[in-house]
């Protein structure tokens, strides 16, 4: 029973805290087929490089813009990365996909 109560809990904070996350900490428009990007990217081990899918919408929510985005390795769990998004028309938001490990 105590096995089993610490294999639960241990699985629980490894799922609870992934490998990699990201989310958007800011962006900015300049025109209508641009969009600037900061993205906050935190990962467990920084010395592990990631990869993150970045995606622009506009206002009907469609995706206008999307971009892969590696993160290299470095000293810091926390790194900020800036990206220059090129859009099919107007985004009005952007967000993260999905990141993971890089290989």
């Amino acid at each position: 029973m105590l096995l089993a109560l610490g294999w639960l809990v241990w699985a629980a904070y490894v799922h609870a805290t992934p490998a990699v996350a990201g989310q958007v900490a800011a962006y900015s428009i300049p025109d209508d087929h641009t969009m600037s990007v900061t993205l906050t990217v935190q990962r467990r081990r920084p010395a592990t490089p990631a990869s993150c899918r970045i995606v622009a919408q506009a206002t009907d929510f469609q995706t206008v813009g999307e971009q892969q985005v590696r993160i290299p390795a470095g000293p810091y769990r926390l790194t900020d990365v800036n990206v220059t998004l090129t859009t099919l028309r107007r985004a009005t938001a952007a967000l993260v996909k999905s990141c993971v490990v890089a290989g």
